[in-house]
């Protein structure tokens, strides 16, 4: 058995930067919309600078950038259509106009009207298999028309993959994560989204298959599986992983930053826990959808 602990918990906490321009909304946008680009500046309070966004150095549109007093801006930027299914890489160039060199420069992205259409031309509702007590990651799936079967218990779910939805209290359901263990163990792939409370994952040597590996990932989780989803600013709740004494323990909590927890098994199965909150989230960008395609994966270990 072995451990993976993220590089940068190894190498120690490196004291944060402060960024001259930093956005304060999604750098994630969806074609055909419009828009709105906040973002913090304290250093330019009170000044008037100009910008351009680009799309492989050709201009998509420009104008001025006033800084308030209080050192924020707002931009309203038409988005263009996509002439591709795939997400497209922009970028946000700040300068003065007096001085020829960028002040800043943001990659930004632009994704398709629908993020996830080929997941859900691909995914048979059969696939799909969701245990959902709050209720709200079904109302999410259904207004996003994915295709799922709702089961009442997880042991009914004979798809590839089982969603356990938001919010879910494991200090209500007790028995839960044993038996999501033991799908796990039996070769199923288990996603469970930004649960509520209680013990999450236990095993000693009484508790069935041991996971061939574990392995956990910190804040930047979500950009090492999409680079494209920089700077989220999601609501996240991290996990804490207890392993002493030939145990395993997991557990929530806040004082952690790994919102990113999964186990492997033998037989091929899977069981990942993932802080970040999707369905609930008040989002303005296509990200929660795209980071849910690429957790949703059958194979875990590949990216959609």
């Amino acid at each position: 058995m072995w451990l993976l602990v993220p590089a940068w918990y190894l190498l120690g906490a490196v004291a944060a930067q402060s960024e001259p321009f930093r956005m304060l909304s999604p750098q994630q946008f969806t074609e055909g919309s419009v828009a709105e680009i906040r973002i913090s500046a304290p250093d330019a309070a009170g000044r008037t600078l100009a910008w351009r966004i680009l799309l492989e150095n050709a201009p998509l549109a420009a104008g001025t950038l006033n800084i308030t007093s209080e050192g924020v801006a707002k931009l309203l930027v038409e988005v263009p259509r996509l002439r591709t299914d795939d997400a497209l890489p922009i970028s946000l160039v700040i300068r003065d106009p007096e001085i020829k060199k960028p002040l800043s420069i943001i990659p930004l992205w632009i994704f398709p009207e629908d993020p996830i259409a080929d997941l859900k031309s691909r995914l048979p509702e059969d696939q799909l298999f969701l245990y959902d007590p709050p209720g709200d990651t079904a109302t999410w799936l259904e207004a996003l028309d994915v295709p799922f079967t709702r089961c009442s218990r997880p042991e009914e779910a004979e798809g590839a993959v089982l969603l356990i939805g938001e919010g879910i209290r494991f200090t209500r359901h007790p028995d839960l994560a044993g038996v999501l263990r033991k799908l796990a163990g039996d070769g199923m792939s288990v996603l469970c989204l930004a649960p509520r409370d209680g013990e999450l994952y236990a095993w000693d040597s009484d508790s069935g298959p041991l996971p061939e590996t574990w392995q956990v990932d910190g804040p930047r989780f979500v950009e090492n599986r999409d680079k494209r989803l920089v700077g989220l600013g999601l609501e996240t709740q991290g996990f804490a992983l207890e392993a002493s004494d030939g145990e395993v323990r997991l557990k929530l909590n806040a004082e952690t930053e790994w919102p990113w927890v999964e186990f492997h098994y033998a037989g091929g199965g899977s069981l990942r826990f993932c802080g970040v909150v999707l369905a609930a989230s008040k989002h303005s960008s296509p990200a929660p959808q795209v980071l849910f395609k690429n957790l949703i994966n059958p194979d875990p270990r590949k990216a959609l």
